[in-house]
């Protein structure tokens, strides 16, 4: 059974030191190593000190006073020469010369010799201000516990063994304790208590924490089973400690209640942890993820993004991987998404309807896609709204756009778009995103992207900003015949250039690894009267369905609409979108208004020709 570090630290020094500082993971459950108990930080403290050979271990919290062991209380009364139950309600600090405070029976206690004597200071963060306003009583207290310290006596103990008198400071963090205290002062030693690394998930799990996850009689039931699978349920184990990674204890202990309550089973205990970050007790959609639907998703790909063949075959093989579960197997890091995507090229390309598309197949609905406009975040500090400003500062308590995002809808593609316009201390957070899979935010929460697919979106390699005028201007021209292969790499080689010297964050782009995916310009006729037939088939279908009438459309106004549309290559689809919004849709709006009865009569419009007219419109004819 393995010991943890700072236990081992603790060990290691104790003899030569005065104040302990523990900091970090304080809230946390431990399991006592020569016990095998399931402890409280306070409780393992008492009881590893009494191992040591302590005989009075106590400890003191704002709230309660003074606490312990029946025992310990009655003799560190007697020592320190106050009633046990003034002790229990006794303030931390006083201005009373005449009233004792906690503090002054700390300086006293430290200064015996009858007894050696531990005082831990419980939740020391809520006993003071901040460094950075504390007030003349909360600097008062600190200096008297560093008095208290500095002179600190030894006392002998039962065993023959000489030990100093300790003070151990339990803090949040170590900086909620000013600097002056901790820095260059041989007497106190900071120890961080880390949350529990894998292998002491691993441990923990091992020895009797994963049998605590099941009912009684769904543990006797699945054991049946793996009886001689010996290696099949080592490996539920570890992965289910691997899926744990940056959780507490004390979480995997409330995964152990969740997954008992809902009586899962051993196979599927990877879904009590699912519970417990998302707090959805509904399938994983992922589940639902089978050959059928990424059929169907690649026949809404191909009908809904024209000419893109091979930025929807790339997309797709990220999906394949997913369902083969493969994802991720190679870094053996199951909190990173289940897929990255860079999406880059023109624009109106189908970038981002490629994105709905796939929130649509995948989870069952377009809000499943949750977009975030980078050009939003180009500002200074800017990534206080995406990740929650810090405590102190204005917002605080509203939480970042993002991690509220990922908390509401954890199956979801988020989708970031023109990342290259983010202000840079953004990308750094999704160093995070994409190596770990998890964020916290500036209220402490952890959020994890575990369930969801990251995409990007950039136009870089395709246009530049002048820096004259502002304006965008292409590098590579829509008509000018540069195959795919020359655009891809074009592309590719722009985007590389732009972390690796631009930014300077290589390592960002190497998390994305081999998924960029490069649409191509909408440069031939037939590519855009595809796309233009789509347009117009959903206007009829809509006149169709809502207004119960048919809607034709000849071949001088489809070819009207191809000359035009051609002439905002530029745009790609988006372009196409817009001739159709201005011509056709404007056109038949004024045509239905003016001759409703009519057509309300006949159940039925036909679109001969589109003619401009000299207002500068066009006309149905």
């Amino acid at each position: 059974m393995n010991t943890y570090d700072w236990h081992q630290e603790i060990c290691a020094i104790y003899k030569s030191s005065h104040i302990l500082v523990l900091y970090n993971n304080i809230f946390d459950s431990f399991r006592y190593p020569e016990e095998n108990k399931i402890l409280n930080l306070t409780d393992y403290l008492t009881t590893l000190f009494k191992d040591l050979g302590y005989e009075i271990v106590v400890n003191y919290d704002s709230l309660m006073g003074f606490g312990g062991s029946v025992a310990s209380m009655r003799e560190f009364a007697s020592i320190c020469n106050v009633n046990t139950e003034c002790l229990r309600s006794i303030p931390f600090f006083s201005n009373d010369s005449s009233a004792k405070s906690a503090c002054d029976v700390m300086y006293d206690t430290m200064q015996q010799t009858t007894k050696p004597t531990v005082i831990i200071l419980n939740m020391f963060s809520r006993c003071i201000m901040g460094p950075e306003s504390q007030q003349k009583n909360d600097v008062n207290s600190v200096h008297m516990i560093m008095n208290a310290g500095l002179s600190s006596k030894s006392a002998k103990s039962s065993n023959g063994d000489i030990l100093n008198n300790i003070i151990i400071i339990i803090a949040n963090k170590n900086n909620d304790l000013p600097a002056w205290f901790y820095l260059n002062n041989p007497s106190v030693r900071s120890i961080m208590i880390d949350k529990p690394s894998l292998n002491e998930r691993m441990d923990f799990l091992f020895n009797g924490g994963f049998s605590l996850m099941f009912d009684k009689e769904v543990y006797d039931k699945s054991m049946i089973y793996y009886r001689d699978k010996e290696q099949e349920l080592k490996n539920i184990i570890s992965e289910l400690a691997v899926m744990t990674e940056g959780l507490m204890l004390t979480d995997l202990i409330s995964i152990a209640s969740i997954c008992r309550s809902n009586k899962i089973t051993v196979k599927e205990c990877k879904k009590s942890v699912e519970i417990f970050k998302y707090g959805i007790t509904n399938d994983n959609p992922w589940n639902n993820l089978d050959n059928k639907k990424i059929s169907e998703l690649q026949l809404s790909l191909k009908k809904g993004i024209i000419g893109q063949n091979e930025a929807i075959n790339q997309t797709l093989d990220v999906v394949k991987r997913i369902y083969a579960g493969l994802s991720n197997r190679s870094s053996g890091n199951y909190h990173k998404p289940k897929g990255v995507l860079f999406f880059a090229g023109p624009t109106g390309t189908g970038k981002t309807q490629t994105a709905k598309i796939l929130a649509k197949e995948i989870f069952g609905r377009e809000e499943a896609l949750v977009c975030f406009d980078m050009s939003e975040y180009h500002a200074p500090n800017s990534d206080q709204r995406l990740l929650g400003a810090p405590p102190g500062y204005v917002g605080y308590e509203s939480g970042g756009q993002l991690t509220n995002a990922v908390m509401k809808k954890p199956y979801s593609i988020f989708l970031f778009d023109e990342i290259e316009k983010a202000e840079p201390t953004i990308l750094d957070k999704f160093l995070q995103i994409l190596g770990e899979g998890r964020l916290t935010d500036g209220q402490g929460r952890t959020v994890y992207f575990s369930e969801s697919i990251i995409i990007f979106t950039s136009n870089l390699g395709v246009y530049r900003t002048d820096q004259i005028t502002g304006k965008r201007v292409p590098l590579i021209n829509s008509g000018e015949n540069n195959s795919y292969e020359t655009i891809r790499n074009a592309v590719q080689k722009s985007v590389k250039e732009y972390f690796e010297n631009t930014l300077g964050r290589i390592e960002l782009l190497n998390r994305i690894g081999d998924n960029i995916v490069v649409y191509n310009f909408i440069d031939s006729n037939d590519t855009m009267l595809k796309i233009l037939r789509s347009k117009m088939d959903s206007i009829v279908r809509f006149m169709s369905e809502e207004k119960k009438i048919a809607l034709v459309i000849g071949q001088d106004a489809e070819y009207t609409l191809l000359e035009l549309c051609q002439g905002k290559k530029e745009l790609g689809g988006r372009g196409i979108e817009n001739v159709v919004e201005s011509v056709l849709v404007n056109a038949l709006s004024r045509y239905y208004y003016e001759n409703e009865k009519e057509i309300l009569f006949n159940k039925k419009i036909v679109v001969n020709k589109l003619i401009k007219t000299d207002r500068n419109f066009y006309e149905i004819i």
